[in-house]
């Protein structure tokens, strides 16, 4: 047998000793409160309602564009109402007309790719009016960035019609000319684009096109989400190529609230009616037949059980286990269609986080093992990123050996 020189076998030693794997720490990056806290422009008092409105939550602002077909540059809108503040509607936490409010708005809008709003509105001097001056306001201050338009509500021409000799149109042109002085032109009159709801608009001879609308009252048995009237809707848009569509998404219906409701319901599904509504769309337009317009139903219609503003509840409930140094998880009852992807975070006293990596949606496995932390107790974290709008949810402490 051959023995090596005393310094050469030392020179082995080392060279082998320095391509042991070294144990990986933990470094925090985050928290667990940061990860669970409420992002939106909701109040922080508001804590649901039973209409299927989720109190403040952590929402994903993922771009809601990527709901549409790939390469969709569609102009946004989210539909406002704007009452909100006054004793004749639900209290929601916060006044509409509050610029601090329109502020918060706005900004968690344009976080989740909303280009801009239509605001509900019933003529001057009110609520309303005081909302969309400060919306006015607001969307100046961007410079550009956003866009602001007004609709005028068939409510604001009812007391008109209920009262003889009044002339409805005419008040309805006085309205128009009010809004376009005030929040548009500063002092010029011009021609409005009329766009009536639903399909009559195309055919209208003054109109130059139509919005659709969240249709409760067409829900069936065997059309639960109200979808043949979106089908319906884009049928004869694309039969009247000349007139301009405003197609429309919505996470469901319940008036409940509503001092004017009359128990329509459209369910939410744990998020389904929210993809569906795109993925109906999705069916008829493309790059080489853009859809221009879509309104979102609703910013903030809390009484209809509409609100985007809150966020969507897809019912997901991410629990998990470790063994053997293998993280695996389930989503509960939710679907994974609802889902963007996991994040898995990994924290020594379960509220200062580490990410330990993201993993794409479909997979619920990790062996968390293989990053070699140093050997210990822990605790995992799994963080479940919701499509646009939708709820994100983490999961409870994990224990984990390692």
């Amino acid at each position: 047998m051959r023995i090596l020189p005393l310094s050469v076998m030392a020179a082995t030693t080392f060279f082998a000793a320095s391509f042991l794997p070294a144990q990986q720490p933990v470094v925090p990056n985050t928290t667990l409160a940061i990860e669970k806290a409420a992002n939106t422009s909701a109040s922080p008092s508001f804590n649901g309602m039973s209409n299927g409105n989720p109190g403040h939550a952590n929402v994903s602002k993922q771009d809601i564009h990527t709901l549409l077909y790939p390469g969709a540059t569609t102009n946004i809108f989210a539909h406002v109402v704007g009452w909100f503040g006054q004793t004749s509607h639900y209290n929601v936490g916060y006044n509409s007309s509050s610029s601090a409010q329109v502020h918060a708005q706005v900004s968690d809008m344009m976080s989740r790719g909303i280009t801009g709003v239509v605001l509900d509105w019933r003529g001057p001097n009110n609520l309303q009016d005081s909302t969309a001056a400060a919306l006015r306001s607001e969307v100046d201050a961007r410079g550009g960035a956003f866009q602001f338009a007004i609709m005028e509500d068939g409510g604001a021409l009812s007391a008109c019609y209920k009262t003889s000799g009044c002339d409805v149109t005419q008040k309805l042109i006085n309205d128009l000319n009010y809004a376009y002085v005030k929040y548009v032109a500063c002092g010029a009159v011009g021609n409005p684009v009329l766009m009536p709801q639903n399909t009559a608009g195309f055919t209208a001879p003054l109109s130059a096109g139509a919005f659709a609308w969240v249709q409760p009252s067409l829900v069936t048995t065997t059309d639960p989400m109200s979808l043949n009237y979106l089908g319906d809707f884009i049928w004869n848009a694309n039969n009247y190529p000349a007139k301009t569509p405003f197609l429309t998404t919505y996470k469901g219906f319940d008036d409940s609230y509503a001092s004017w409701g009359s128990h329509r319901k459209v369910n939410q599904s744990c998020g389904q009616t929210w993809l569906q509504t795109f993925a109906t769309i999705n069916r008829s337009y493309n790059t080489s037949h853009p859809l221009p317009f879509l309104q979102l139903v609703t910013w903030d219609d809390y009484e209809e059980g509409t609100p985007l503003e809150t966020g969507i509840d897809n019912c997901v409930a991410v629990s998990g286990s470790v063994s053997g140094g293998t993280l695996s998880w389930n989503i509960g009852a939710g679907q994974e269609n609802t889902i963007q992807y996991y994040s898995i975070y990994i924290s020594t006293d379960g509220s200062h986080l580490m990410k330990i990596t993201d993993v794409n949606a479909g997979q619920h496995s990790l062996n968390i093992a293989s990053y070699n932390f140093v050997h210990g107790s822990y605790s995992v974290f799994i963080k479940a990123w919701g499509q646009p709008s939708i709820i994100n949810k983490i999961s409870p402490a994990i224990p984990a050996v390692l």
